[in-house]
């Protein structure tokens, strides 16, 4: 389990990460990571066919566990793939409204993928017990943060920058395909649509 400040570390770089990229493309936070923006990446991320072609997940309980715990990690623009929790694993077992030896059993199994599918954070609060306080799951963060970067671009009106739909579109066809964000020119992006864009997946 992470420390508590670690997690928090992370989670700030990632705020001001997406700051920095409201700055750059003279807009606000909400206009990079609104709803609309969010939930592309969220629906990939989710599918039965990435959930069970690219991270494996055979059962349909477990499926389910991830989509619930991806749409909580993204339900704000300010989430970034991290979610707070006050009382611990059965707490968050209660908000999700899963069990909570099926919660926990599945989390284990996420932090032990390679790479790690989430990262918990514990806290010793006055040397009692560690407790499960933070949780990311890192494929959220690096997705939300690529798609407000580059939508960035297009609200600066950089020359032959991306439209809004076309990086909505190029993030759902990559994540579906195992494919890592990554900084690639205009150019670049748009032949990746169209070399992946044959891939039929049901969103």
């Amino acid at each position: 389990m992470d420390k508590k400040y670690d997690l928090d570390r992370t989670f700030g770089r990632a705020r001001r990460r997406l700051r920095f990229a409201a700055e750059k493309g003279r807009c606000s936070v909400t206009d990079l990571l609104r709803a609309k923006a969010r939930r592309p990446v969220i629906n990939a991320l989710t599918c039965d066919f990435f959930t069970q072609e690219q991270l494996g997940m055979r059962q349909r309980s477990m499926r389910d566990r991830w989509a619930e715990l991806v749409e909580l990690s993204a339900d704000k623009t300010w989430a970034l793939g991290f979610v707070e929790v006050d009382r611990g694993i059965r707490g968050l077992g209660e908000d999700l409204q899963t069990p909570f030896t099926s919660l926990s059993r599945n989390l284990v199994a996420w932090r032990e993928a390679t790479p790690p599918l989430v990262r918990v954070a514990g806290d010793t609060p006055d040397g009692d017990q560690e407790r499960f306080v933070r949780l990311q799951i890192p494929l959220v963060t690096r997705w939300l943060l690529w798609v407000a970067e580059y939508r960035a671009h297009y609200f600066a009106q950089v020359p032959r920058a991306l439209h809004l739909d076309e990086i909505a579109e190029i993030a759902q066809v990559m994540i579906c395909n195992g494919m890592e964000p990554s900084v690639m020119s205009y150019e670049d992006a748009r032949k990746v649509l169209k070399n992946l864009r044959g891939v039929s997946v049901n969103l």
